[in-house]
């Protein structure tokens, strides 16, 4: 089988994708025994790039390669899927001529299957590509990509073009599916099917997140004398760090704590002076940027793990404090409802809401017993329903359906609630 794996471009030459966890995905793909190819728009050379085929995207500028773009794109109106065509033209013949060479390699290289992630470039998302070629397109969509906040300018919806294109992917796509029923609902309201829309979970690797028998001497090694609190993700306003800080500020004259917050972002100036207003600048470490191989012995160390988001699709991180045998409390923003179990692996409170935030974390953190039971707990949870290879193998049996024109049976099971 041979799957072209259409996702945002890296910002580096020595990555395939822009995002870690698509590489991973990508990665995990290949070493299945799928031939993955991918598309570079950038320096890198063509060829294989740890055994995935690199194809270099040309430049546009050549008369010849704009008359090709030109012939493609009236090929995409004469057959209806792409009309009316958003604007502006510029914008357009960007997307179309990048859609038009990724029809070429699935042609060239007699690729089997399109997955796009994102709506890829743009927001067509590989359709153009996929009707021209006349393979199979199966169309992943993981957050921002749907589900937009216009208040704090938030998601690739906001884009009009973008937007706009999005009625060819949903009409083309053969699947398109979701990391939790929360996206997948959002996806239905913006024009995909039901019978050709599914939940494919997120997973988690289990071996390299997974429980330690001695979290105290770890924090030492990490330098934190105090029971843990963690919280990963991006110092934005959608990850509501602001609100842990609030809800922390409420604990701070009777429990001994540290948080410590591995991620980076445009808030990181706005989060350190809400640290200094609320007294708590010797119990809160922003680390800011922390290698991908050194995150799991933070999660593996916490006492409690946060995660105050105001909106969010799914939330990797959840999997990966669950996997550790960590407690998790959560917001119910978007999908995270659907991962933690409330009361049995964790507890789930409204966002926006530091008062009930505080009160689960001081729950766990004054009883030690429930905390690792919930733990143990999530880490059961994650074995059962989150595992990486049930993740690739769902992704697999979708190739495999669309490839034969069956229909749809990848879902979440049952038993998430």
């Amino acid at each position: 089988m041979k799957v072209l794996f259409l996702a945002p471009q890296p910002g580096g030459p020595n990555r395939l994708t822009e995002y870690s966890f698509l590489e991973e995905e990508l990665q995990a793909l290949s070493a299945s025994g799928i031939q993955m190819h991918v598309l570079a728009d950038g320096p890198r050379n063509p060829g294989v790039q740890e055994s995935v085929v690199v194809h270099r995207i040309p430049g546009g500028r050549k008369m010849s390669q704009v008359a090709s773009t030109l012939r493609f794109l009236g090929r995409s109106a004469q057959s209806s899927l792409a009309r009316p065509f958003p604007r502006p033209f510029r914008t357009l013949y960007h997307y179309a001529r990048i859609e038009a060479f990724a029809a070429d390699v699935v042609r060239e290289q007699k690729i089997d299957v399109i997955h796009s992630h994102f709506a890829w470039p743009g927001g067509f998302g590989g359709s153009l590509a996929s009707a021209d070629a006349n393979v199979p397109l199966v169309a992943t969509f993981r957050g921002m990509d749907l589900n937009y906040r216009p208040e704090a300018g938030y998601g690739l919806r906001l884009n009009p073009f973008f937007s706009g294109a999005l009625g060819s992917l949903f009409r083309q796509a053969s699947r398109t599916t979701y990391v939790s029923r929360f996206m997948r609902n959002q996806g239905l309201a913006a024009g995909a099917t039901d019978d050709s829309s599914v939940v494919i979970p997120k997973g988690v690797d289990l071996r390299k997140f997974r429980p330690v028998s001695n979290r105290a001497r770890l924090r030492t090694e990490l330098g934190i004398d105090r029971p843990l609190i963690l919280s990963v993700g991006g110092l934005i306003e959608g990850k509501g760090v602001e609100f842990t800080l609030q809800a922390l500020a409420r604990l701070k004259a009777d429990l001994d704590f540290s948080l410590v917050v591995c991620g980076e972002g445009a808030g990181r100036e706005r989060l350190e002076a809400l640290t200094r207003e609320l007294n708590l600048a010797g119990r809160v470490r922003l680390l800011g940027y922390v290698p991908r191989h050194e995150i799991p012995r933070y999660f593996s160390a916490a006492d409690v793990f946060v995660h105050s988001a105001l909106w969010e699709a799914s939330g990797n991180v959840l999997l990966e404090a669950m996997a550790s045998g960590r407690p998790v409390v959560c917001t119910a923003a978007g999908g995270p409802p659907e991962y933690v179990s409330d009361g049995e692996t964790g507890f789930v409170v409204p966002i926006r809401d530091p008062a009930r935030l505080s009160e689960r974390i001081r729950q766990l953190l004054q009883s030690p017993g429930l905390a690792d039971d919930m733990g143990a707990n999530g880490r059961r949870r994650a074995e059962a329903y989150f595992s990486y290879e049930g993740m690739i193998n769902q992704i697999i049996e979708v190739y495999r359906e669309v490839m034969s024109g069956s229909g749809s049976s990848a879902a979440m099971p049952s038993g998430h609630h």
